[in-house]
């Protein structure tokens, strides 16, 4: 996207995670786990799909102010994203901890946790040896999923 400045771009997605975090807070009692999981996942979906579609040519329509419409639509898609998709990640937090009867729950969390934290760091291997070749990758992160 062309974005010049790495600091500033991870501060603006950082930022993006509070209002997921806020609309998760305020509303998961109110209307339900179920219910805001998938109506995060489902507007995490469409935040994809816009990013899809300014991310088929970022250069297109610019603007007055000399900055790409394709570039604009691409970043506020990509922070809407990370909102709805950290409101998707605090729901399913929520009900993985309900799973497990209250005496065995800190045990479950844990588990549950690390092995999360193994599959993140296997993932960078398979991630780092299938960079070269983004159809296999994508090829298999959707396999595993």
């Amino acid at each position: 996207v062309h974005l010049k400045d790495v600091y500033t771009n991870a501060l603006l997605f950082a930022v993006a995670n509070l209002p997921g975090n806020v609309v998760s807070g305020a509303f998961m009692d109110k209307v339900g786990r179920k219910v805001m999981l998938s109506s995060s996942m489902v507007c995490a979906a469409l935040c994809l799909a816009c990013f899809a579609y300014y991310a088929r040519d970022p250069d297109n329509q610019r603007e007055e102010s000399g900055m790409p419409v394709g570039q604009v639509g691409i970043v506020l898609s990509a922070c809407a994203f990370q909102a709805f998709s950290i409101s998707g990640w605090n729901t399913i937090d929520c009900m993985t901890g309900e799973l497990f009867p209250t005496s065995n729950r800190s045990t479950g969390m844990g588990i549950c946790t690390a092995s999360g934290r193994i599959g993140a760091m296997v993932a960078q291997f398979v991630n780092g040896s299938l960079a070269e070749d983004p159809v296999r990758l994508l090829c298999v992160a959707c396999g595993s999923l």
